[in-house]
């Protein structure tokens, strides 16, 4: 039989013997100090370390296409897939977006949506936003050649009370042809019909 003693500053001594077999066991016992110590250390540490592993939820695109006309503009929806990886619920609360059409960017629109995302799970969001019948009539003088318009959606949203952004991007076109008509419909708003 071996014995060993282990010295701690905080801890007091701590005797443990062991025997060559492998079979353990302690001998004597730690102090209240010692005890009452470790148990604070571990009350601490416990809801700290919890914090230090927090991931980010992912947010993708599902879809952005044009969900019609209004008074302004061209309305775009937009589909969002935001998968959280955390165990409590996590909110956005801020989006910044950008919409470019053609290759021209339409400027970037902030929100302040308040999406609560649940816990370790998919949640669809839903967000749109109106492009003015101006910068889509200037765009097809642009491109009036081009059958199809490639677009890309990006932006990112902040975490509520957490220091983190998340960041999408999409990517599809749309038809010269949708967009006239879109135009048009607009152009009959404006006239009052």
């Amino acid at each position: 039989m071996v014995r060993l003693t282990l010295l701690r500053r905080y801890f007091g001594a701590v005797r443990l013997s062991f025997d060559v077999t492998g079979n353990s066991h302690a001998i004597g016992s730690l102090n209240s100090d010692a005890v009452a110590l470790g148990c604070l250390v571990l009350c601490i540490a416990l809801p700290l370390s919890g914090c230090a592993t927090f991931r980010a939820p992912t947010l993708r695109i599902e879809r952005a296409a044009i969900g019609g006309v209004t008074l302004t503009g061209v309305q775009v929806d937009v589909d969002l897939i935001a998968e959280n990886h955390a165990q409590t619920e996590v909110i956005i609360d801020h989006v910044s977006t950008e919409l470019e059409l053609g290759g021209h960017s339409l400027g970037q629109i902030e929100q302040e949506p308040d999406w609560r995302l649940a816990a370790t799970g998919p949640t669809r969001l839903q967000a749109s936003f109106v492009i003015a019948y101006g910068e889509i009539a200037s765009l097809l003088m642009t491109m009036a050649t081009a059958t199809d318009i490639p677009f890309v959606v990006r932006g990112e949203a902040s975490i509520a009370n957490r220091p983190v952004t998340v960041e999408f991007e999409y990517r599809g076109s749309v038809s010269r042809q949708q967009l006239m008509e879109m135009a048009g419909q607009g152009l009959g708003f404006g006239l009052g019909f």
